[in-house]
C-alpha cells in the first residue's frame, strides 16, 4: 500500500469512529446504555472520544520529530500536501480543498486540547490550577474536515496516477452509519427483555 493509500485508510478508519460514537453517544441512546451498564459505557466513551482526538491530531500533524538524532517523517496531510505541491499548483480544486481543510482545523483547534489533555497530564490542568483546555469538536465540522481531505487525497492520487478513476483500497462508500444505532436496538432490546425475567 502506498502512502496516498496508507492516508485515505486512516481517514477512513477515523471517519467510522466518528460516526459510531455519534451514534452510540447521542441523548437517545444514553438512557439505553446507562440503563445496561454506565460503568462500562463511560469507559468505552472515554476510550473511543480519547481515539478519535489522537487520531484527528496525528493525520494533521506537523512534519516529523527527531527520534536519538534521527529525524522521523509523519506520514499526514501536511507532508502529502507539500510532497505533491506542484500538482496543487495546477489545480484549483485541489488548492481550494486544502484551504478549507486549513480553516476547518482551525475552526476545531484541536492541538493544545491534545497535548495538555490527551497526551500528557499536564500536571496544571491535572491538579485544576488552570482551566481545562477545550477542543471546538462538533460531528459536522470534523464530519467534513474529513470528507474534505479525502477529496483532497484522492484528487491528489487521481492526478499522480493521470487517471480520472482511480482504485481505492477500501470502500469508501461505507460509513457505518445506522450500526451504532442499531447496536443501541439490541441493548434496548436485550433491557426490556432482561426486565421481563425479572
Amino acid at each position: 500500500m502506498d502512502e496516498l493509500d496508507r492516508f485515505i485508510s486512516e481517514l477512513l478508519r477515523i471517519r467510522r469512529l466518528i460516526q459510531i460514537y455519534s451514534e452510540l453517544f447521542s441523548e437517545e441512546s444514553v438512557d439505553a446504555l446507562i440503563e445496561f451498564s454506565s460503568d462500562v459505557f463511560g469507559v468505552i466513551q472515554r476510550s473511543m472520544h480519547d481515539e478519535i482526538v489522537i487520531s484527528l491530531s496525528r493525520i494533521y500533524d506537523g512534519k516529523g520529530y527527531d527520534r536519538k538524532k534521527v529525524f522521523s517523517e509523519n506520514l499526514s496531510q501536511r507532508n502529502l500536501v507539500s510532497k505533491y505541491k506542484s500538482i496543487l499548483m495546477d489545480n484549483e480544486k485541489l488548492r481550494n480543498l486544502k484551504e478549507e481543510t486549513t480553516v476547518l482545523l482551525k475552526k476545531i483547534d484541536i492541538k493544545k486540547y491534545r497535548d495538555t489533555k490527551v497526551s500528557h497530564n499536564d500536571k496544571l490542568t491535572m491538579l485544576e490550577r488552570i482551566g481545562a483546555e477545550k477542543h471546538k469538536i462538533t460531528f459536522d465540522a470534523v464530519v467534513s474536515l474529513i470528507e474534505k481531505s479525502l477529496d483532497l487525497i484522492i484528487g491528489i492520487k487521481s492526478e499522480v496516477k493521470k487517471m480520472t478513476n482511480v482504485s481505492l483500497p477500501v470502500n469508501i462508500m461505507e460509513k457505518y452509519e445506522g450500526k451504532g444505532i442499531n447496536f443501541i436496538c439490541k441493548i434496548k432490546k436485550y433491557n426490556q427483555t432482561f426486565k421481563k425475567t425479572r
